[in-house]
């Protein structure tokens, strides 16, 4: 989270004003990208920083990818050439959650100061910085939430016997007859190094069509649901 002061040096650090309007109907409502800009310069200057001005016209809030002025001023302010980012109102920024929280995640994880000026949040602040960071344990914990999820959906694909990239996806085959000599192979007793070694020896293509078979490989293959069926057949 910012929490520094303004830079000692000669050089005023650098807050980017973003600005963004979707229709025409907006500016005439007071949201034009000039009086936006106008608000915020005066805003960003007053607390001693240069400015740099982007922009989205006619770009909807819905999402944050097609809006290459805010994609451009974040990468900015990730890579420290930036060190703040205004921005008149929450809806010029954001307006679904999960974009919102993304980019306060940023702003703690770079480190720089994020002002938005209509909810009066400010991360220089001790209430701003107090808002953010619930909003980061917000993105944490639906971070979290999602994890779950995927863990257990992935156990519940294992207690089936189902196994993505092998039953499960875009599925590469290996053929009937390199399954049968694996198999042949295994049960004349040779070590899956061996069954590996003589199958690049013959030339045998791998089931993502290689030429350099692994004992890895071979034990994957033969422990693959596709074997089981076949030996229980």
């Amino acid at each position: 989270m910012y929490t520094r002061g303004m830079s000692t040096a000669t050089k005023p650090e650098t807050a980017i004003v973003y600005v963004r309007v979707s229709s025409a109907r907006q500016a005439q409502e007071g949201l034009s990208l000039e009086a936006q800009e106008r608000t915020l310069k005066a805003s960003a200057e007053s607390a001693g920083y240069s400015v740099s001005l982007f922009t989205d016209s006619g770009k909807s809030g819905k999402s944050l990818r097609t809006r290459t002025g805010l994609q451009s001023a974040l990468v900015e302010l990730n890579a420290g050439r930036a060190q703040a980012l205004y921005v008149a109102r929450l809806d010029r920024l954001a307006r679904s959650v999960s974009d919102l929280l993304g980019i306060v995640d940023l702003a703690i994880k770079h480190n720089w100061r994020l002002v938005l000026m209509d909810i009066g949040v400010d991360s220089a602040t001790p209430h701003g910085r107090l808002v953010l960071s619930m909003l980061g344990s917000v993105a944490e914990f639906e971070r979290g939430l999602i994890s779950e999820r995927q863990k257990d959906v992935h156990a519940e694909r294992r207690s089936r016997g189902e196994v993505w990239g092998v039953t499960k996806g875009n599925l590469p085959e290996t053929s009937q007859e390199v399954r049968a000599l694996v198999q042949e192979l295994a049960q004349e007793g040779l070590s899956l190094r061996a069954i590996a070694q003589e199958l690049t020896d013959r030339k045998t293509p791998t089931t993502r069509g290689g030429s350099a078979w692994y004992a890895s490989t071979v034990r994957a293959l033969l422990n693959s649901p596709s074997m089981n069926l076949e030996k229980t057949a």
